[in-house]
């Protein structure tokens, strides 16, 4: 009796004391809403810390509501539009591509916004890339504070594409913050303004 009385009161003292990065590693595992350094890899092994070789690398922000595209700046508001999601857009992402071509459309805008959704099954549903005939469509498990998953490429007429899926991993890096895609926003805004022929 005197062991079990001692086990308990040992069980109790590294539950009140045990350290606050557990906690909060478990409150963050709750929901996926955050900002993720990404990496989306044709080859593996795949990392979005130490991205070389990586078909897109960047940051992808998941949030809980929708994004106040009406309180950002017109230039943000453009790059950040969402007329090819089927909703109004929790999250967005700016990507660098640095092969081209790499058979993936991942990233192909440099920045844009996205409507991710959990399944039944737990994976988490999202795009990289979205336009009238073309997208790259991202299907995740979030584990801890990693996201990992495949990513299809696809399009219709001139667009459709043949390629092999991609691997993605992204791992959480802190809570949700839109400012990289709003800066991103900005600076394309920005050079097209100054140069009026760039697509």
């Amino acid at each position: 009796m005197k062991r079990l009385g001692c086990a308990r009161a040992l069980l109790a003292l590294l539950i009140v004391c045990r350290p606050p990065s557990l906690l909060q590693g478990q409150q963050t595992s709750r929901t996926a809403a955050g900002t993720y350094q990404i990496a989306v890899c044709k080859r593996t092994p795949c990392s979005p810390l130490a991205p070389t070789g990586a078909a897109a690398a960047g940051i992808l922000v998941l949030l809980d509501s929708a994004i106040p595209l009406g309180a950002l700046p017109e230039g943000a508001q453009l790059g950040l539009r969402t007329m090819y999601l089927d909703g109004p857009a929790n999250g967005c992402f700016t990507l660098r591509r640095p092969f081209v071509p790499n058979e993936s459309f991942a990233g192909i805008a440099g920045v844009g916004s996205t409507r991710w959704a959990k399944g039944s099954s737990g994976y988490l549903t999202f795009t990289l890339y979205q336009s009238p005939d073309a997208r790259h469509a991202v299907r995740a498990l979030l584990v801890g504070d990693t996201l990992r998953g495949i990513g299809e490429s696809s399009g219709a007429g001139l667009a459709e594409v043949h390629w092999p899926r991609d691997t993605v991993i992204a791992v959480r890096v802190g809570p949700p913050d839109t400012a990289p895609c709003v800066d991103a926003s900005l600076r394309d805004y920005a050079g097209r303004v100054r140069s009026p022929w760039r697509r």
